[in-house]
């Protein structure tokens, strides 16, 4: 909102105006955690929270975050993803990552780990608005 001189102020301060694009491929070990080191791409690291739920945590803060649903990858079932929440930082309000659920079916809630195997793999991504100040 600008004020009597003509200056706006923003609520969040970014470092730059930037939309950065995320996208990161990685491998699940079924119940067990995941390998960073072995995802492809960068920007984000992913925790396995609970059967079938990860949490990706992203390298930098952002203001605002537009999220894609995972696509899921498996050689012998059907899967599917979606995001159930977003991550946010308690002082600055910035977002710093999501939490996504794998389901067997895209309408029932039975959450389902991804089997550890050499065709296993989830791909998230994400558009990041405007990095902050950290």
């Amino acid at each position: 909102m600008p004020d009597k001189r003509g200056v706006t102020f923003y609520d969040k301060q970014s470092r730059n105006r930037e939309a950065k694009d995320i996208e990161l491929t990685f491998f699940p070990q079924g119940s067990g955690a995941v390998v960073n080191d072995n995802n492809i791409g960068n920007g984000a690291t992913i925790e396995r929270t609970d059967v079938g739920k990860f949490t990706v945590t992203f390298d930098k803060p952002f203001n605002a975050v537009i999220v894609k649903n995972p696509d899921v990858m498996h050689a012998t079932l059907v899967l599917h993803a979606r995001v159930i929440s977003k991550q946010t930082d308690s002082v600055t309000g910035a977002c710093t990552g999501f939490t996504f659920q794998v389901y067997t079916s895209a309408v029932s809630a039975t959450a389902a780990d991804v089997a550890a195997a050499a065709t296993s793999a989830i791909t998230i991504k994400a558009t990041g608005l405007n990095t902050v100040y950290s």
